[in-house]
């Protein structure tokens, strides 16, 4: 177009010849001057087209920038309604709840418990958020361990000698475990708290078995005390054989939860002590240098407990090959503890065969004198036919002695009752009952302290109601007895006649006297001082637990403020990202209309 006009104008000057073209010089430079306001008053409007164009986008901008910060103002408010909810879902998972229950057992747990502390079965529901902490594999791996260390504790391996406190133990049991497992993963100087909760559940169990029932039983040479014990546990245990057997302390008790022996060993320095006091006793020393124990002694010593679990068949028989006189290692067992199971006697108590006050070995008597002086009861063993004899009332006035002159809780038991005839033995018992009034200082006190017992027949009428039968010698023996009780009663009378057998022997109201006296009282004092003990226990434990927990929870609480920090900084940076992509967008297209307007507005002044 441009072209086309220039060259009309060339055209037309060349027709007026150079002359003509001179004399139209002036309004051709009028022309020009024209053209050239045209073009200065196009580059006006140009820029004043400009100016509105950046008054139209700095407009734009300061209404994206309202609209900006009313929407980071929406923002901020729902992620600080955001913020308050989680923090109101994790008070309420923290608070305790029992309106949850475990789906496998019904026990109430709290709603953010992941695991049943009872049963240890794994909650159904996952309250956590540890996706957003990457941590839900590492934790779910723990969280299957403790339910294995629960699940663990509740097995029936423990026999509880007080089941009324059973939840207690078990609970105590669960504690002690898992603080180990905590301590043993951390590390003891990593986990003070667990430390700390580990040795008070140690001393909880230490303490436990500690209070117990031992009722010591004492006696003058072969004066039946092993016959005595085998009638209160109901079989035959403790050996009744002539020979002298060896001086073993032995616990014996019932069970419910199978047989077993433990066998306790001395220690080396136990044993240097044992073998000083034995200078003087001949016997003991023949018998260790002949039975080549010597040999073996390193065998033993400092050997750890040794546990042992059998029939009650077999029960007699390992009991034997380690505390028979004839064996060289018992002379290195220091303490064996018997169970039997059976519910002749309640399983708290322990009767508790003791060396003799008499034995040459002042190591051995001196254990028999702790026994009876920190026992709860005594029973003094001594024979029916020496009842009035002064050495029986020598061993008693030693008992007493080391009782500390405490008589309630010592119980004369005269045995063998059934060697004597009715009048012989009602002759000797009152004779004895005066002169253990004035040893007691008390006769009233003499008379609910004293029994007349014929254990062997005790323990073989029993027997027969089971249905055991006999040894000939034992058959024999209690034939024996059984004329000595009536003359006309014959064995074919024992089961029909059992009641009065029974109450001739004695032994029940030995035991019922026994229980009623201190059996229930000192019962009910262990029981309360368990109870007491696990109270004071748990309250220690639950204020280091809580203080583990307040660190935990503010360790939580800063872990998860400083991920929603870096969340919001995150989002910050996308949001000013999208706001500069669009901000840029508009800004090209803003571009794009100037170049098309000035581009029509050049080829305007063209054409003019």
């Amino acid at each position: 177009m441009r072209k086309k006009k220039q060259m009309e104008i060339y055209k037309c000057g060349m027709e007026a010849g150079a002359a003509p073209f001179e004399k139209k010089y002036e309004e051709t430079a009028k022309q020009i001057r024209k053209t050239s306001g045209h073009i200065d008053e196009l580059a006006r409007n140009q820029r004043k087209n400009k100016k509105i164009v950046d008054a139209m986008i700095d407009g734009e901008q300061q209404n994206q920038q309202r609209i900006q910060d009313l929407n980071k103002i929406v923002e901020t408010g729902e992620k600080a309604l955001t913020r308050y909810k989680r923090k109101t879902e994790n008070i309420e998972l923290m608070m305790p709840s029992v309106s949850t229950t475990c789906g496998s057992c019904g026990h109430p747990i709290e709603s953010h418990q992941l695991v049943c502390s009872f049963c240890g079965a794994l909650s159904k529901s996952f309250p956590y958020e540890l996706v957003d902490f990457d941590i839900e594999k590492k934790c779910m791996v723990e969280v299957e361990e403790l339910a294995k260390i629960i699940k663990e504790s509740n097995c029936n391996d423990d026999d509880w000698l007080y089941q009324e406190l059973d939840d207690k133990f078990r609970k105590m049991k669960k504690i002690k475990n898992i603080a180990y497992k905590a301590m043993k993963d951390k590390g003891e100087e990593n986990a003070p708290v667990y430390r700390k909760i580990y040795g008070l559940t140690q001393k909880f169990f230490s303490d436990y078995r500690k209070r117990r029932i031992e009722i010591a039983v004492v006696g003058t040479v072969k004066a039946g005390k092993s016959s005595l014990i085998n009638a209160l546990i109901g079989t035959h245990l403790a050996s009744v054989d002539p020979t002298p057997e060896t001086s073993i302390l032995v616990k014996y008790r019932t069970t419910s939860e199978g047989n077993y022996l433990k066998i306790n060993f001395y220690t080396e320095a136990q044993w240097n002590k044992l073998w000083s006091t034995a200078k003087n006793a001949t016997v003991f020393r023949n018998e260790y240098d002949r039975l080549g124990a010597e040999n073996i002694k390193y065998e033993y010593l400092n050997k750890p407990q040794k546990y042992i679990t059998c029939s009650s068949e077999e029960l007699p028989r390992i009991m034997m090959e380690w505390s028979k006189s004839d064996t060289p290692k018992h002379f290195f067992v220091k303490e064996i503890e018997v169970g039997y199971q059976s519910d002749t006697i309640p399983h708290d108590v322990f009767l508790v065969d003791t060396p003799g006050l008499s034995d040459p070995v002042r190591y051995r008597s001196d254990i028999t004198r702790r026994y009876i002086k920190r026992s709860d009861w005594i029973l003094a063993c001594i024979t029916g036919e020496n009842l009035s004899c002064q050495p029986e009332f020598n061993f008693l006035s030693k008992v007493i002695s080391n009782k500390g002159g405490d008589v309630s809780k010592i119980f004369v038991v005269a045995t063998k009752k059934d060697m004597l005839t009715n009048a012989e033995g009602e002759k000797k018992e009152k004779e004895f009952l005066i002169r253990l009034g004035e040893l007691y200082n008390n006769d009233s006190m003499a008379v609910s302290r004293f029994a007349f017992v014929a254990a062997e027949v005790h323990l073989m009428t029993t027997q027969v109601i089971q249905g055991i039968n006999l040894e000939p010698e034992e058959k024999k023996k209690f034939k024996k007895a059984l004329l000595e009780i009536d003359e006309d009663l014959e064995f074919s009378d024992v089961r029909r006649k059992a009641d009065d057998i029974l109450k001739y022997a004695s032994v029940n109201d030995l035991f019922d006297r026994i229980n009623k006296v201190v059996l229930l009282n000192r019962r009910n004092y262990i029981v309360n001082g368990i109870i007491n003990d696990y109270i004071k226990c748990m309250k220690v434990i639950n204020e280091n637990a809580s203080l583990y927990l307040d660190d935990s929870k503010a360790y939580l609480k800063k872990l998860t403020e400083d991920r929603e920090y870096d969340q919001s900084q995150i989002e910050k940076i996308e949001q000013s990202n999208r706001d500069i992509e669009i901000l840029q967008g508009k800004i090209r297209k803003i571009r794009r209309n100037l170049e098309i307007e000035i581009s029509a507005n050049s080829e305007n002044i063209i054409v003019r």
